[in-house]
C-alpha cells in the first residue's frame, strides 16, 4: 500500500494559487510548491522544459536530490528514462509505475536501469504531467517519491498544483 498523500483541500489549493498569482519571483513560487508537496510525501519535483535537462534550453525549475541529478545528467538518463521519454513524446498524464510496467514488457533494460538507480535515492514513485503547445521544447511537471499512494484524486490535486507551478513560473521567466 502506498503512502496516503490525501487530496488537496480547497483552502490549500486557493492559497497555493493566490502565492502564486502574487509572486514576483520564481523564488517565492518554487517555496510555496515545495510547502504543498513535502507534507504528502512528495522528495522530488521538476517543473519546467525537457529540454533543459539535457540541453540546457528553456527553464527548469525543481526540488530533485542532488546525488540523483548529478548521476542522471553524467549517465545520459534522459536518452533512456521511459517516464521522460513518455512526456517528451507527447504522452498524456501517466504515473511511473505505468512507465516501468512499460519498460518490462518491452525488455528495456536501460529504462529499468533507470528505474532502479532512482530508487536507490527514495524515489520509487511518481507521476509525470506533459505539457504540450509552448515553444519547440516539450515540458513537464513531474513529482517523486518513496511508494506514493497516487489515487485519482490526489493525481488530480497533483495535476491542479502542477498546472499552476508550471504557468506562475513561465509568466516570470518568459
Amino acid at each position: 500500500m502506498g503512502r496516503a498523500m490525501g487530496q488537496i483541500e480547497f483552502p490549500i489549493l486557493q492559497s497555493f494559487s493566490e502565492r502564486c498569482l502574487a509572486a514576483t519571483t520564481t523564488a517565492e513560487i518554487t517555496r510555496a510548491f515545495d510547502a504543498i508537496l513535502r507534507p504528502r510525501g512528495v522528495l522530488q519535483w521538476y517543473v519546467g522544459n525537457l529540454g533543459f535537462v539535457d540541453e540546457w534550453r528553456g527553464f527548469g525549475f525543481d526540488e530533485i536530490p542532488a546525488g540523483w541529478r548529478k548521476r542522471y545528467v553524467e549517465a545520459g538518463h534522459a536518452r533512456f528514462d521511459p517516464v521522460f521519454q513518455h512526456a517528451a513524446n507527447h504522452g498524456g498524464k501517466t504515473t511511473w509505475a505505468e512507465c516501468k510496467l512499460i519498460a518490462e514488457r518491452l525488455d528495456d533494460k536501460r529504462g529499468l536501469q533507470v528505474f532502479a538507480e532512482s530508487a536507490e535515492y527514495d524515489l520509487d514513485s511518481g507521476l509525470i504531467l506533459p505539457i504540450h503547445g509552448l515553444g519547440d521544447l516539450p515540458a513537464a511537471v513531474s513529482f517523486g517519491g518513496m511508494d506514493l499512494d497516487l489515487t485519482p484524486d490526489e493525481q488530480a490535486s497533483l495535476y491542479l498544483t502542477g498546472a499552476l507551478a508550471y504557468e506562475s513560473l513561465r509568466r516570470l521567466v518568459v
